[in-house]
């Protein structure tokens, strides 16, 4: 049986992980769409410094179980979570911030069962050019990128802040 969790579970899990924002301060929270790059939509957490902002986003959340053989012994259950994490380098220092970015897909996942094994991973990089509004609470963006793969996407986004 299959199952991946839709975006009103993952925004809901998020949200229940917010319960405690000054352990949060600098971070914002953003729904972005191809952010992380192979999602349609992502939820992001961000932190703006001075010049440099860093971003690590959740696009798939993947829980379920395998039965290969229809046979009771070797059920596997398995656990994954995927998403991204890049570097922007914010200019000027306005509300509207033009920005180059690089960033590498990630993963983590872990099957238990007859079939044991878990791992984590990095791949896909991505580079790209966009542009921040910040308006201090809340936050658009918009960007263009490339991937090695030949492969170009844009990502767009609003988010709020907890500064």
């Amino acid at each position: 049986m299959r199952s991946t969790w839709s975006l009103a579970k993952v925004l809901g899990l998020t949200i229940a992980l917010l319960a405690a924002p000054p352990a949060l301060a600098g971070w914002s929270l953003n729904i972005g769409w191809h952010n992380p790059p192979n999602s349609t939509l992502g939820i992001n957490f961000l932190y703006i410094g001075s010049a440099l902002a860093f971003e690590i986003g959740v696009g798939a959340l993947d829980f379920g179980s395998e039965d290969a053989n229809n046979n009771e012994n070797d059920d596997t259950a398995r656990a994954g979570i995927y998403g991204d994490v890049n570097v922007k380098y914010l200019f000027g220092s306005s509300g509207l911030r033009p920005y180059v970015q690089a960033g590498l897909g990630a993963g983590l996942a872990a099957k238990v069962g007859s079939d044991t094994r878990g791992g984590a991973g990095l791949s896909g990089p991505f580079g790209g050019i966009g542009i921040l509004g910040d308006a201090k609470s809340w936050y658009a963006y918009a960007s263009y990128n490339v991937a090695p793969q030949q492969v170009t996407f844009a990502q767009v986004g609003l988010g709020f802040s907890f500064r």
